[in-house]
Protein backbone atom coordinates (compact mmCIF):
# COMPACT_ATOMS: atom_id res chain seq x y z
CA UNK A 1 0.00 0.00 0.00
CA UNK A 2 1.29 3.37 -1.23
CA UNK A 3 2.27 5.37 1.95
CA UNK A 4 2.09 9.45 1.93
CA UNK A 5 5.96 9.77 0.57
CA UNK A 6 4.87 7.49 -2.73
CA UNK A 7 2.05 10.14 -3.45
CA UNK A 8 2.53 12.72 -6.20
CA UNK A 9 2.44 16.02 -4.78
CA UNK A 10 -0.34 18.26 -5.38
CA UNK A 11 -0.04 21.07 -7.70
CA UNK A 12 -1.08 24.76 -7.59
CA UNK A 13 -4.17 23.94 -8.53
CA UNK A 14 -4.60 21.24 -6.18
CA UNK A 15 -4.33 18.48 -8.97
CA UNK A 16 -2.24 15.57 -8.82
CA UNK A 17 1.80 15.81 -10.11
CA UNK A 18 1.69 13.00 -13.22
CA UNK A 19 4.31 10.20 -11.91
CA UNK A 20 7.06 9.14 -14.77
CA UNK A 21 6.61 5.52 -17.03
CA UNK A 22 9.28 2.92 -16.07
CA UNK A 23 10.18 3.45 -19.73
CA UNK A 24 11.26 6.63 -19.25
CA UNK A 25 13.37 5.97 -16.15
CA UNK A 26 17.43 6.07 -16.90
CA UNK A 27 19.04 2.75 -17.17
CA UNK A 28 21.25 1.80 -14.61
CA UNK A 29 25.12 2.10 -15.45
CA UNK A 30 26.79 -1.61 -16.28
CA UNK A 31 29.89 -2.24 -13.91
CA UNK A 32 33.27 -2.35 -14.88
CA UNK A 33 33.36 -6.13 -14.90
CA UNK A 34 30.42 -6.33 -16.78
CA UNK A 35 31.51 -3.79 -19.57
CA UNK A 36 35.22 -6.14 -19.63
CA UNK A 37 32.82 -9.61 -20.42
CA UNK A 38 30.61 -7.74 -22.55
CA UNK A 39 34.08 -6.47 -24.72
CA UNK A 40 35.62 -9.49 -25.01
CA UNK A 41 32.40 -11.43 -25.92
CA UNK A 42 31.88 -8.98 -28.89
CA UNK A 43 35.81 -9.82 -29.77
CA UNK A 44 35.83 -13.74 -29.34
CA UNK A 45 32.28 -13.56 -31.59
CA UNK A 46 34.03 -13.42 -34.92
CA UNK A 47 36.94 -15.75 -34.25
CA UNK A 48 34.25 -18.54 -32.50
CA UNK A 49 32.62 -17.88 -36.31
CA UNK A 50 35.33 -18.74 -38.34
CA UNK A 51 36.68 -21.69 -35.61
CA UNK A 52 33.12 -23.36 -36.64
CA UNK A 53 33.78 -22.64 -40.16
CA UNK A 54 36.80 -23.54 -40.28
CA UNK A 55 36.11 -27.32 -38.34
CA UNK A 56 33.20 -27.22 -40.53
CA UNK A 57 35.19 -27.10 -43.71
CA UNK A 58 37.26 -29.74 -42.66
CA UNK A 59 35.14 -32.10 -41.57
CA UNK A 60 32.86 -32.41 -44.90
CA UNK A 61 36.75 -33.01 -46.22
CA UNK A 62 37.12 -29.07 -48.35
CA UNK A 63 40.37 -28.16 -49.78
CA UNK A 64 43.86 -29.85 -48.78
CA UNK A 65 47.18 -28.99 -47.52
CA UNK A 66 49.97 -29.31 -50.72
CA UNK A 67 53.57 -29.88 -48.80
CA UNK A 68 56.52 -29.92 -51.28
CA UNK A 69 57.98 -33.34 -50.79
CA UNK A 70 56.16 -36.68 -50.13
CA UNK A 71 56.33 -40.11 -49.82
CA UNK A 72 57.19 -42.26 -53.34
CA UNK A 73 53.93 -44.99 -52.99
CA UNK A 74 55.72 -48.20 -52.20
CA UNK A 75 59.11 -46.64 -51.46
CA UNK A 76 58.43 -45.30 -47.90
CA UNK A 77 62.28 -44.66 -47.44
CA UNK A 78 62.27 -42.70 -50.33
CA UNK A 79 60.48 -38.56 -51.59
CA UNK A 80 60.00 -36.95 -53.77
CA UNK A 81 58.34 -33.56 -55.15
CA UNK A 82 54.65 -33.54 -54.96
CA UNK A 83 52.88 -33.50 -58.23
CA UNK A 84 50.11 -31.12 -56.84
CA UNK A 85 52.38 -28.94 -54.77
CA UNK A 86 51.69 -25.86 -57.69
CA UNK A 87 48.07 -26.04 -56.35
CA UNK A 88 49.10 -23.98 -53.36
CA UNK A 89 49.40 -21.03 -55.98
CA UNK A 90 47.43 -21.31 -59.03
CA UNK A 91 42.82 -21.83 -58.31
CA UNK A 92 42.21 -20.50 -61.82
CA UNK A 93 43.96 -22.63 -63.78
CA UNK A 94 42.21 -26.44 -64.45
CA UNK A 95 46.17 -27.75 -65.20
CA UNK A 96 48.85 -27.06 -62.81
CA UNK A 97 52.70 -27.30 -64.12
CA UNK A 98 54.40 -30.07 -61.93
CA UNK A 99 58.07 -30.50 -60.80
CA UNK A 100 60.72 -32.91 -61.62
CA UNK A 101 60.21 -36.54 -60.35
CA UNK A 102 63.42 -36.38 -58.22
CA UNK A 103 63.78 -39.66 -55.90
CA UNK A 104 65.85 -38.94 -52.85
CA UNK A 105 66.36 -40.86 -49.21
CA UNK A 106 64.34 -39.44 -46.70
CA UNK A 107 67.39 -39.49 -44.05
CA UNK A 108 70.35 -38.20 -45.78
CA UNK A 109 73.81 -40.26 -45.36
CA UNK A 110 76.52 -38.76 -44.29
CA UNK A 111 78.89 -38.61 -47.68
CA UNK A 112 76.11 -37.50 -50.31
CA UNK A 113 76.30 -34.37 -51.49
CA UNK A 114 72.69 -32.48 -51.53
CA UNK A 115 71.82 -29.86 -54.02
CA UNK A 116 68.52 -28.18 -54.46
CA UNK A 117 67.56 -26.30 -57.52
CA UNK A 118 65.41 -23.52 -57.47
CA UNK A 119 63.71 -21.66 -60.16
CA UNK A 120 61.16 -21.43 -63.37
CA UNK A 121 59.92 -23.01 -66.49
CA UNK A 122 64.18 -22.37 -67.53
CA UNK A 123 65.48 -24.60 -64.12
CA UNK A 124 62.54 -27.37 -64.82
CA UNK A 125 64.23 -27.84 -68.52
CA UNK A 126 61.16 -26.19 -70.61
CA UNK A 127 60.57 -27.54 -73.39
CA UNK A 128 62.28 -30.99 -72.85
CA UNK A 129 62.35 -31.04 -69.34
CA UNK A 130 64.37 -33.84 -67.08
CA UNK A 131 66.64 -34.72 -70.51
CA UNK A 132 67.61 -31.38 -70.77
CA UNK A 133 67.44 -29.40 -67.25
CA UNK A 134 70.59 -27.89 -66.49
CA UNK A 135 70.29 -29.73 -62.73
CA UNK A 136 70.11 -32.93 -64.27
CA UNK A 137 73.23 -31.82 -66.02
CA UNK A 138 74.66 -30.39 -62.91
CA UNK A 139 74.77 -33.89 -61.14
CA UNK A 140 75.98 -35.76 -64.13
CA UNK A 141 79.13 -33.54 -64.53
CA UNK A 142 79.18 -33.79 -60.66
CA UNK A 143 79.44 -37.35 -60.65
CA UNK A 144 82.30 -37.36 -63.47
CA UNK A 145 84.38 -34.97 -61.48
CA UNK A 146 84.47 -36.92 -58.52
CA UNK A 147 84.19 -40.27 -59.03
CA UNK A 148 82.75 -42.58 -55.88
CA UNK A 149 80.83 -39.51 -54.63
CA UNK A 150 77.34 -40.04 -54.14
CA UNK A 151 75.77 -36.66 -55.66
CA UNK A 152 71.79 -35.92 -55.50
CA UNK A 153 70.10 -32.90 -57.38
CA UNK A 154 66.59 -32.40 -56.68
CA UNK A 155 64.90 -30.29 -58.72
CA UNK A 156 62.30 -28.55 -57.01
CA UNK A 157 61.26 -25.89 -60.06
CA UNK A 158 58.07 -25.64 -62.19
CA UNK A 159 56.90 -23.52 -64.89
CA UNK A 160 55.40 -20.04 -64.32
CA UNK A 161 56.43 -19.66 -60.36
CA UNK A 162 58.32 -16.53 -59.58
CA UNK A 163 59.97 -15.90 -56.12
CA UNK A 164 56.98 -15.88 -54.40
CA UNK A 165 57.40 -19.37 -54.60
CA UNK A 166 60.98 -20.06 -54.06
CA UNK A 167 60.38 -18.12 -50.37
CA UNK A 168 57.57 -20.20 -49.49
CA UNK A 169 59.78 -23.73 -50.28
CA UNK A 170 62.71 -22.25 -48.35
CA UNK A 171 61.50 -23.85 -44.80
CA UNK A 172 60.65 -27.30 -46.40
CA UNK A 173 63.78 -27.22 -48.45
CA UNK A 174 65.88 -26.86 -44.97
CA UNK A 175 63.97 -30.08 -43.57
CA UNK A 176 66.05 -31.68 -46.15
CA UNK A 177 69.37 -30.55 -45.32
CA UNK A 178 70.65 -29.21 -48.36
CA UNK A 179 74.43 -28.70 -48.77
CA UNK A 180 73.78 -26.09 -51.34
CA UNK A 181 70.83 -24.44 -53.21
CA UNK A 182 71.30 -23.09 -57.04
CA UNK A 183 68.86 -20.86 -57.77
CA UNK A 184 67.98 -19.50 -61.55
CA UNK A 185 64.91 -17.24 -61.34
CA UNK A 186 63.83 -13.63 -62.47
CA UNK A 187 61.91 -13.99 -65.65
CA UNK A 188 58.16 -14.58 -63.85
CA UNK A 189 58.24 -12.21 -61.48
CA UNK A 190 54.80 -10.06 -63.54
CA UNK A 191 53.18 -12.74 -65.19
CA UNK A 192 54.20 -15.57 -62.97
CA UNK A 193 51.88 -16.98 -59.72
CA UNK A 194 50.76 -14.22 -57.58
CA UNK A 195 52.98 -11.54 -59.95
CA UNK A 196 52.23 -7.47 -60.08
CA UNK A 197 50.76 -8.64 -63.96
CA UNK A 198 49.07 -11.69 -63.51
CA UNK A 199 45.94 -13.48 -63.46
CA UNK A 200 46.70 -15.30 -60.10
CA UNK A 201 48.07 -12.20 -58.34
CA UNK A 202 46.87 -11.54 -55.08
CA UNK A 203 47.68 -7.63 -54.94
CA UNK A 204 50.59 -5.75 -55.74
CA UNK A 205 51.95 -5.85 -51.51
CA UNK A 206 54.94 -8.15 -50.81
CA UNK A 207 53.53 -8.46 -47.34
CA UNK A 208 49.76 -9.14 -48.35
CA UNK A 209 50.81 -11.79 -50.32
CA UNK A 210 53.19 -13.18 -47.61
CA UNK A 211 50.52 -13.17 -45.32
CA UNK A 212 48.18 -15.26 -47.79
CA UNK A 213 51.19 -18.04 -48.07
CA UNK A 214 51.52 -18.32 -44.64
CA UNK A 215 47.74 -18.88 -43.70
CA UNK A 216 47.30 -20.88 -47.62
CA UNK A 217 46.70 -24.18 -45.31
CA UNK A 218 43.46 -22.80 -43.64
CA UNK A 219 40.09 -23.81 -45.28
CA UNK A 220 38.32 -20.25 -44.51
CA UNK A 221 41.16 -19.03 -46.78
CA UNK A 222 41.01 -21.26 -49.04
CA UNK A 223 37.28 -20.65 -49.58
CA UNK A 224 37.95 -17.15 -49.66
CA UNK A 225 40.80 -17.59 -52.92
CA UNK A 226 38.07 -19.53 -54.48
CA UNK A 227 35.21 -17.32 -54.41
CA UNK A 228 37.11 -14.15 -55.39
CA UNK A 229 39.34 -16.28 -58.13
CA UNK A 230 35.33 -17.58 -59.48
CA UNK A 231 33.78 -13.93 -59.50
CA UNK A 232 36.52 -12.68 -61.21
CA UNK A 233 36.70 -15.68 -63.47
CA UNK A 234 32.60 -14.49 -64.57
CA UNK A 235 34.14 -10.89 -64.90
CA UNK A 236 36.82 -11.62 -67.28
CA UNK A 237 36.15 -11.61 -70.91
CA UNK A 238 37.89 -13.18 -73.80
CA UNK A 239 38.91 -9.58 -76.72
CA UNK A 240 37.39 -10.35 -80.16
CA UNK A 241 39.21 -12.53 -81.96
CA UNK A 242 41.63 -13.50 -79.36
CA UNK A 243 42.80 -17.24 -79.98
CA UNK A 244 43.01 -19.76 -76.39
CA UNK A 245 46.33 -19.81 -75.54
CA UNK A 246 47.99 -23.41 -75.11
CA UNK A 247 50.62 -22.35 -72.92
CA UNK A 248 50.08 -21.80 -69.02
CA UNK A 249 52.77 -18.39 -68.93
CA UNK A 250 50.15 -17.09 -71.64
CA UNK A 251 47.22 -17.59 -69.81
CA UNK A 252 48.78 -16.07 -66.85
CA UNK A 253 48.82 -12.92 -68.23
CA UNK A 254 46.18 -10.09 -66.38
CA UNK A 255 47.89 -7.20 -67.71
CA UNK A 256 49.89 -7.17 -71.13
CA UNK A 257 51.38 -4.06 -71.42
CA UNK A 258 53.90 -3.22 -68.32
CA UNK A 259 55.64 0.17 -68.95
CA UNK A 260 59.54 1.14 -68.28
CA UNK A 261 59.27 2.77 -65.34
CA UNK A 262 55.11 2.58 -64.51
CA UNK A 263 53.34 1.09 -60.99
CA UNK A 264 53.41 -2.90 -62.68
CA UNK A 265 56.90 -2.44 -62.96
CA UNK A 266 57.91 -0.84 -60.00
CA UNK A 267 55.58 -3.37 -57.97
CA UNK A 268 57.40 -6.55 -60.05
CA UNK A 269 60.84 -4.88 -58.58
CA UNK A 270 60.10 -4.50 -54.74
CA UNK A 271 58.39 -8.09 -55.14
CA UNK A 272 61.81 -9.51 -56.58
CA UNK A 273 64.34 -7.72 -54.05
CA UNK A 274 61.73 -8.07 -50.77
CA UNK A 275 61.35 -12.19 -51.55
CA UNK A 276 65.36 -12.58 -52.49
CA UNK A 277 66.35 -10.27 -49.43
CA UNK A 278 64.04 -13.20 -47.53
CA UNK A 279 65.22 -15.87 -49.00
CA UNK A 280 68.54 -15.66 -49.12
CA UNK A 281 68.97 -14.55 -45.31
CA UNK A 282 66.99 -17.53 -44.59
CA UNK A 283 69.47 -19.60 -45.83
CA UNK A 284 72.06 -17.86 -44.86
CA UNK A 285 70.78 -18.04 -41.09
CA UNK A 286 70.99 -22.00 -41.74
CA UNK A 287 73.90 -21.91 -43.05
CA UNK A 288 73.54 -23.57 -46.15
CA UNK A 289 75.37 -21.55 -49.11
CA UNK A 290 73.56 -20.10 -52.06
CA UNK A 291 74.55 -19.91 -55.92
CA UNK A 292 72.93 -16.83 -57.43
CA UNK A 293 72.74 -16.68 -61.32
CA UNK A 294 72.90 -14.48 -63.77
CA UNK A 295 69.79 -14.85 -66.06
CA UNK A 296 70.75 -15.37 -69.64
CA UNK A 297 68.13 -13.52 -71.82
CA UNK A 298 68.58 -12.88 -75.52
CA UNK A 299 65.72 -10.31 -76.73
CA UNK A 300 67.23 -9.21 -79.48
CA UNK A 301 64.54 -9.10 -82.72
CA UNK A 302 61.59 -9.94 -80.44
CA UNK A 303 59.40 -7.42 -80.41
CA UNK A 304 56.96 -6.68 -77.32
CA UNK A 305 53.61 -7.79 -76.45
CA UNK A 306 52.08 -4.72 -77.81
CA UNK A 307 52.84 -2.20 -79.73
CA UNK A 308 50.44 0.32 -78.47
CA UNK A 309 53.58 2.32 -75.66
CA UNK A 310 55.53 2.61 -79.09
CA UNK A 311 52.72 4.47 -81.09
CA UNK A 312 51.94 6.43 -78.15
CA UNK A 313 55.57 7.56 -77.52
CA UNK A 314 56.60 8.25 -81.04
CA UNK A 315 53.25 9.07 -82.67
CA UNK A 316 54.59 6.24 -85.21
CA UNK A 317 53.22 2.84 -85.84
CA UNK A 318 55.62 0.03 -85.20
CA UNK A 319 57.70 -1.10 -87.86
CA UNK A 320 57.05 -3.90 -90.46
CA UNK A 321 58.77 -6.76 -89.30
CA UNK A 322 61.61 -7.85 -92.15
CA UNK A 323 60.56 -11.09 -94.09
CA UNK A 324 62.33 -14.43 -93.37
CA UNK A 325 63.08 -15.13 -96.82
CA UNK A 326 65.00 -11.86 -97.09
CA UNK A 327 66.59 -11.75 -94.21
CA UNK A 328 68.22 -15.62 -94.76
CA UNK A 329 69.20 -14.08 -98.35
CA UNK A 330 70.99 -11.18 -97.74
CA UNK A 331 71.39 -11.60 -93.78
CA UNK A 332 68.90 -8.69 -93.29
CA UNK A 333 70.81 -6.36 -95.31
CA UNK A 334 69.85 -4.31 -98.35
CA UNK A 335 66.36 -5.37 -98.68
CA UNK A 336 63.55 -3.61 -100.33
CA UNK A 337 60.15 -4.92 -100.47
CA UNK A 338 56.93 -4.61 -102.86
CA UNK A 339 53.68 -4.88 -101.57
CA UNK A 340 54.08 -8.20 -100.51
CA UNK A 341 56.51 -9.40 -97.82
CA UNK A 342 57.68 -12.52 -100.08
CA UNK A 343 58.80 -10.21 -102.56
CA UNK A 344 62.44 -8.44 -102.58
CA UNK A 345 64.60 -7.24 -104.97
CA UNK A 346 68.53 -6.61 -104.71
CA UNK A 347 69.35 -2.67 -104.46
CA UNK A 348 70.99 -0.71 -106.02
CA UNK A 349 74.28 -1.67 -104.75
CA UNK A 350 73.38 -5.21 -105.47
CA UNK A 351 72.01 -4.26 -109.00
CA UNK A 352 75.56 -2.32 -110.28
CA UNK A 353 77.91 -5.10 -108.82
CA UNK A 354 75.93 -7.61 -111.78
CA UNK A 355 75.59 -5.34 -113.82
CA UNK A 356 78.94 -6.34 -115.75
CA UNK A 357 77.44 -10.26 -115.66
CA UNK A 358 75.15 -11.55 -118.60
CA UNK A 359 71.24 -10.68 -118.54
CA UNK A 360 68.30 -13.37 -118.48
CA UNK A 361 66.46 -13.53 -121.23
CA UNK A 362 63.40 -13.91 -118.60
CA UNK A 363 62.06 -10.22 -117.95
CA UNK A 364 61.03 -11.80 -114.54
CA UNK A 365 63.68 -10.44 -111.69
CA UNK A 366 65.45 -13.61 -110.22
CA UNK A 367 67.80 -13.70 -106.90
CA UNK A 368 71.37 -14.16 -107.34
CA UNK A 369 72.39 -17.36 -107.27
CA UNK A 370 74.89 -19.09 -104.25
CA UNK A 371 78.43 -19.76 -104.47
CA UNK A 372 77.68 -23.45 -104.11
CA UNK A 373 75.65 -22.88 -107.31
CA UNK A 374 78.21 -20.87 -109.38
CA UNK A 375 80.73 -23.80 -108.55
CA UNK A 376 78.28 -26.53 -109.77
CA UNK A 377 77.42 -25.12 -112.74
CA UNK A 378 81.13 -24.86 -113.80
CA UNK A 379 81.58 -28.60 -114.25
CA UNK A 380 80.10 -30.44 -117.19
CA UNK A 381 78.46 -32.90 -115.09
CA UNK A 382 76.42 -30.14 -113.14
CA UNK A 383 75.56 -28.32 -116.29
CA UNK A 384 72.24 -30.44 -117.10
CA UNK A 385 71.09 -30.35 -113.17
CA UNK A 386 68.78 -27.60 -112.78
CA UNK A 387 69.76 -24.36 -111.03
CA UNK A 388 68.09 -24.00 -107.70
CA UNK A 389 67.65 -20.32 -106.73
CA UNK A 390 65.69 -19.64 -103.80
CA UNK A 391 65.54 -16.49 -101.66
CA UNK A 392 66.45 -19.21 -98.50
CA UNK A 393 69.39 -20.53 -100.85
CA UNK A 394 70.67 -17.23 -102.17
CA UNK A 395 72.87 -14.73 -101.47
CA UNK A 396 74.41 -11.66 -103.28
CA UNK A 397 78.31 -11.77 -104.60
CA UNK A 398 78.69 -9.00 -102.47
CA UNK A 399 77.34 -10.62 -99.23
CA UNK A 400 80.22 -12.00 -97.01
CA UNK A 401 79.48 -15.90 -95.96
CA UNK A 402 78.39 -16.29 -92.48
CA UNK A 403 80.21 -17.44 -89.69
CA UNK A 404 80.04 -21.27 -88.78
Amino acid sequence: MPTDDDRPAPLADGSAEPRPADDDRQPSELSPGRKRAFTVAMLLLPVLFFLLLEGGLRLVGYGASYPLFVDVEGQPDLLMPSREVAKRYFTNQAAVPTPSADFFPREKGEDVIRIVAQGGSSTAGYPFYRGASFPQVLGTRLELAYPGQEVEVINTAMAAVNSYTLLDFADEILEIQPDAVVIYAGHNEFYGALGAASTESFGRNPAVVRAYLALRDWRTVQLVRSLIGGVAGLFAEREAGERPSNTLMARMIGEQSVPLGGEIYQAGLRQFESNLDRLLARYAEAGVPVYVSTLASNIRDQRPSSPRPRAARTGRPPPRPASTRCRRATRGRRCRFWSRPSRWTPSRRTRTSRSAAPTSSSATPRPPASRSSARATSTPSASARPRRSTASSARPPSATAPPS
